[in-house]
Order: structure tokens, then C-alpha cells, then sequence
């Protein structure tokens, strides 16, 4: 016998006439394949020789990719052992799906009725209940060796060939593209470390002793901006950039004029860019919650709301409150970069894919937004990979944003409502980054379901020398903004920041990869080397 050769097999199931000889040769237009049927090799071997001259013409196929016309409704003795015995030749040829096919039992009875009136094809005569029975046990055993057999699996209702053309075509290219990223996470072999999340939380003493005092002067400097109707600002995002901005100082050089001096650079900064990008009445829409007495809006714990989910409706309730929220799809491009790059403390807009948002009914401003995109770097793509999941049917959760004061348990609903937009588009999983050296509980991200780790990357902070002499804080993404001759500096070594974390979380319990990444450990960002893009691509789907 032939050694066999790696090639990748696709099996096409049904009952006799329901149109798998038809479709197979409708595929050839499409993929370079070589067609072997079952029921061919039985008619010319009977079936005592029938699986053993099938596996020989498998072995001995030209092409890399072969598809098998399968019945699966004759009878055996042992159906157990018939499925088991199955199973391994399924194995042993590579099978990587089942398409299995069906009609409309009246139309197959015609068919079988035209074949033999016309002699197209030799059929015996099959009583329309029996065809039922065949039917209902071929179904039975193909996902019967779907599950055995880990295997893809499509049922198509076959009463349109162009449709059922359409369905296959597109399924059979997802199955070869799966196939290759299995083979290309065969030869990942990136550096990885054991890594607690649970432990990391909130666990930097040095931050949160800074925090401390930065939060003191943020809140001193929120109370003077009310009194005296300043330039309204997000308290939160003057706090991420001061902590950042203390970072380019050795810790044992910071001190109290310096902390001062670090709030009193970035407040100008935050300053400067609300009154660059909103004007006064905006700032007082958005920031409304500051002042602590709107009924929607508020910082002050004991009157903040909370969501609810009543069916596909979203409430938010507090003492005596009760609003109707609305979850929609922002489209508004300037919502978009308000949002994404103006008022999330990383600055960096992030609009490539779909914005979700949060709204009181009848508010032109959401005050909730979720950014999402396909993942887009190699670097995450690959430890997906090696994690055991699809990185093309993965999305990134790329800005999270929250009006001072919106309501309690907003992760938890926007993420329910975003996974089940995300299904509709064949999503499994998504991913999002957290920076445990500055979270002050993990319970945002739990709460919306993002508790797996699986990639470890370098934390370190760049600032530059805006045109305004003041001292910014800039993303890897945005740093052609940062020119030769301008001044920058980056945290300091000393600090040894705790890494990022991209988390991630799974919508289907099945994996199709290997899990490659142990149970407790990360992929460190540094030592894995860059991916194909030809291997791994991103999806082309827009979102």
C-alpha cells in the first residue's frame, strides 16, 4: 500500500440523491480537489473491499486536498463498532469536516422515481418511509463522528445548488484556513512565565501610595474648578496622567513638590485639550455628574444608578430613579474621536471597527462607549494562537469609556450586549488589555467576563514635548507624532512596572487548536518573534 501523503480530506454526506455528485463537481470551479466517492468504490468491490481500495485511492491522490462523497446510511450489525471502526479512517485520512446534505423527502422520492424511468442512474426502488430512516440514521452518524472526530461540521438543506455552492465554498475555505493556522502554531515556540492575575490586582504598594496623593490634589483641584466654574475635566484622566507622567522620575527622587508639579502639568493639559475639542456647554453636559446632585449622572457613591437588563430592555435605577438606556451602534465620527481619543486616557483614536454606546433615551451623548476591532497585531495574533485560539475570529475591546458618575455594572451589560452583536459575525472570543499596576479592583473587567490571561507585554510610559512646552503622554501607536528633534522621556527602569495584560474571553467552549500555553502562564510580548501575515491574516470582513 501507498504511504500516505499530508493532504487535508472533506467529507460530503447524505442518502442517495440528494445531490453530493452535483455539488462536488460544482466545487471544481473553485478549489483543485481530487473526488473520490464511496458508493462507487462499493458498487465495483462490494463492501468487504470497498474501505480498504478507498484508502488505497485516498493514499495515491495528486492534490493536497480530497473530497469524499460519503453514504452513511447502510446498515452494519455493530453500529458501534462501525462508527469506532469510522472514526479512525476518518482520522487516518485527515478528515477536517462533514457537509452533510439534505432535500425535501417528497423531492428525493421524484428523483430516485426520474433516475429509474430515465436510466440515469440505477436505483432500486426505496419506499419514501424507508428514505426517511435512511436519512435520519446517515444525520445520526455524521454527528456522531463530528463529535468522535472534533470535525467542522455544515448541515445544508439542499434545494438551491447555487446557494448550496455558496455555503460549502465558503465553509471548505474556513476549514483549509483553520487548518493552516494549526500548522502554523506547530511552530510557535515563544517564551512564556507563570502569571497570577488574581495576585496582581491593586498589588503595587508604590502606586497605590501615589495614588493616594494624586487623588487628593484631583479631587482639590475638581472642588476649585466647580466653585469658581472652570474648565470641566474627568478627574480619572488627570490621575492616569500624572501616575504616568511620575514614572520618568526615579521613585526615590519623587517627593511632594514634585507630585504637585507633576497634577499641575497634566491639569494643564487636560485643560487645554477640553477647551480645544468641546465648548463649554458640552463640557458641562458630559461632565454634569461632577456637581453631584443630577439624578442621572453622579460621582457621589450613594446616588449613583445601577443598570438592569428587564428582557431587551436596559433600565438604569437608583432611590426613587428609574431610566430607560438604549444600547445602539454609534456611527457619528466625531462621537467616535470624542470618545475614543479626547476622553479616554489613552488619547490614541481607535475607530477602525464598530463603536457601541450606552444612552439615557433621548440623549444625543452616550455615556457609555465600546470600541471594538479585529485584532490587528502580529505579536497578539500568535499568542492567541499558541493560547488555542482562532485569532481571525477574534476582536479587540479597544477603548472602554465612562462618564464621571454613569451608572454601577456597566461592563457586564455592554459586554452582554456586545457578545451577542459579535456572534452574528462568527466571533469566538475577545480580547482586551489591563494594566494591573494602576487597576484598583479587577472587578470592571470580570464583571464583562475578561479574566483568562494569555499575553504579557512591557509597560513603560513616553512622554514628549507638545507645541504647548508641556509634557504628554503618547501610545506606540501614535508615536510618529513624536519627532527626532523634540524632546521625550520614558519611565524609569527602576520602577520595574508590572507588565500589561491582554486578557481574554471565550464565546464557545471548543477550541480548534491545540493548547499549546500552560494553565497559569503568559506569552512574554519580547521574545516572540514576528508572524506571517501570510499565514495568519486578518479577517476580511469589516466591522
Amino acid at each position: 500500500m501507498t504511504e500516505a501523503k499530508e493532504k487535508d480530506s472533506i467529507v460530503i454526506a447524505g442518502i442517495s440523491g440528494v445531490g453530493k455528485t452535483t455539488l462536488i463537481n460544482s466545487l471544481k470551479s473553485h478549489f483543485e480537489f481530487t473526488y473520490l466517492s464511496y458508493g462507487e468504490y462499493v458498487r465495483k468491490y462490494g463492501l468487504e473491499k470497498a474501505g480498504q481500495k478507498f484508502h488505497e485511492a485516498y493514499n495515491d491522490a495528486p492534490t493536497s486536498l480530497v473530497i469524499m462523497d460519503e453514504h452513511l446510511e447502510y446498515e452494519h450489525d455493530d453500529e458501534s463498532a462501525y462508527l469506532a471502526d469510522l472514526a479512525d479512517i476518518y482520522k487516518r485520512e485527515n478528515v477536517r469536516a462533514v457537509i452533510y446534505l439534505e432535500v425535501d423527502i417528497d423531492t428525493l422520492t421524484k428523483r430516485h422515481e426520474e433516475d429509474r424511468v430515465t436510466g440515469k442512474r440505477f436505483r432500486d426502488f426505496i419506499a419514501k418511509s424507508i428514505l426517511e430512516e435512511q436519512h435520519l440514521l446517515a444525520k445520526r452518524r455524521a454527528l456522531k463522528l463530528q463529535k468522535m472526530c472534533n470535525l467542522a461540521f455544515l448541515f445544508i438543506r439542499n434545494d438551491s445548488l447555487d446557494q448550496s455552492v455558496t455555503l460549502a465554498h465558503d465553509f471548505i475555505e474556513e476549514v483549509l484556513k483553520v487548518q493552516k493556522l494549526r500548522e502554523y502554531q506547530r511552530t510557535l515556540h515563544p517564551e512564556t512565565i507563570p502569571f497570577d492575575l488574581d495576585q496582581s490586582w491593586n498589588s503595587y504598594w508604590l502606586m497605590k501610595a501615589l495614588r493616594k496623593e494624586v487623588s487628593e490634589r484631583v479631587d482639590s483641584i475638581v472642588e476649585k474648578t466647580l466653585a469658581e466654574n472652570g474648565t470641566l475635566f474627568d478627574p480619572q484622566d488627570l490621575e492616569h496622567q500624572a501616575l504616568f507622567y511620575l514614572t520618568t522620575w526615579e521613585p526615590n527622587q519623587i517627593t511632594e513638590k514634585i507630585i504637585d508639579e507633576a497634577v499641575e502639568e497634566q491639569h494643564k493639559l487636560v485643560t487645554l485639550r477640553m477647551k480645544n475639542s468641546l465648548t463649554e456647554q458640552q463640557r458641562n453636559f458630559l461632565f454634569r455628574g461632577l456637581s453631584k446632585f443630577y439624578p442621572d449622572l453622579n460621582v457621589r457613591t450613594s446616588d449613583r444608578l445601577t443598570l438592569y437588563r428587564n428582557g431587551k430592555d436596559i433600565f438604569a435605577r437608583g432611590q426613587g430613579r428609574n431610566f430607560k438606556v438604549e444600547f445602539k451602534q454609534i456611527t457619528d465620527q466625531s462621537i467616535i474621536k470624542l470618545y475614543t481619543e479626547t476622553l479616554h486616557y489613552i488619547h490614541c483614536l481607535r475607530a477602525n471597527g464598530m463603536v457601541f454606546g450606552l444612552f439615557f433615551e433621548g440623549d444625543a451623548y452616550p455615556f457609555a462607549v465600546q470600541s471594538i476591532e479585529y485584532v490587528d497585531r502580529d505579536y497578539k495574533k500568535e499568542a492567541l494562537l499558541y493560547a488555542g485560539i482562532n485569532p481571525e475570529k477574534t476582536v479587540e475591546l479597544t477603548r472602554m469609556y465612562t462618564l464621571p458618575g454613569s451608572p454601577k455594572n456597566i461592563a457586564s451589560v455592554m459586554d452582554g450586549q456586545i457578545r451577542r452583536e459579535l456572534r452574528k459575525l462568527g466571533v469566538e472570543a475577545m480580547i482586551t488589555a489591563v494594566m494591573p499596576a494602576y487597576a484598583k479592583t479587577k472587578g470592571t473587567t470580570v464583571a464583562g467576563g475578561m479574566s483568562i490571561p494569555f499575553l504579557a507585554k512591557k509597560l513603560e510610559h513616553t512622554f514628549y514635548k507638545n507645541q504647548y512646552g508641556l509634557w504628554k503622554h503618547i501610545v506606540s501607536r501614535n508615536e510618529k507624532e513624536i519627532l527626532s528633534t523634540e524632546e521625550h522621556k520614558h519611565s524609569k527602569p527602576s520602577w520595574n512596572l508590572p507588565p500589561v495584560i491582554e486578557v481574554v474571553h471565550l464565546f464557545v467552549g471548543r477550541k480548534p487548536f491545540e493548547e499549546k500555553l500552560e494553565t497559569g502562564h503568559v506569552v512574554l510580548r519580547e521574545s516572540s518573534r514576528p508572524c506571517d501575515p501570510k499565514k495568519v491574516e486578518a479577517p476580511k470582513v469589516a466591522i
